[in-house]
């Protein structure tokens, strides 16, 4: 039996956030180097190109961080306030997957 794409998609997706990230991560780490070179070079020009089109506003890195900071402590706050209190090692390790699936690594300079 073969299950398409699709399929599979809709089935990640009814797994938890964690395990979903999880598995993006082994999905990541299966393709080969050039492969994700290739991918990441065709990202990074299509941005280039919205940026310069002026289709994409760009933004300091500063601000951008802002919005990371206060995303996390708006995250804090939803997560203890349900007394499911995630420790900020956890919360980081969950943006920091997220991040380095967006190719956004170097952005977080967190002492892990």
């Amino acid at each position: 039996m073969t299950i398409s794409v699709d399929e599979l998609a809709t089935k990640a997706m009814s797994l938890s956030g964690e395990a979903r990230a999880l598995l993006a991560e082994k999905l990541v780490e299966s393709l080969d180097q050039k492969s994700i070179q290739d991918i990441w070079l065709a990202e990074a020009k299509k941005r280039r190109d919205e940026v310069r089109s002026g289709q994409v506003k760009a933004i300091p890195g500063n601000d951008a961080m802002e919005s990371v900071r206060k995303l996390l402590d708006d995250k804090r706050h939803t997560y203890s306030t349900q007394r499911h209190v995630l420790s900020s090692k956890k919360l980081r390790s969950i943006i920091l997957r997220k991040a380095i699936l967006w190719g956004q690594r170097s952005m977080l300079k967190w002492d892990m």
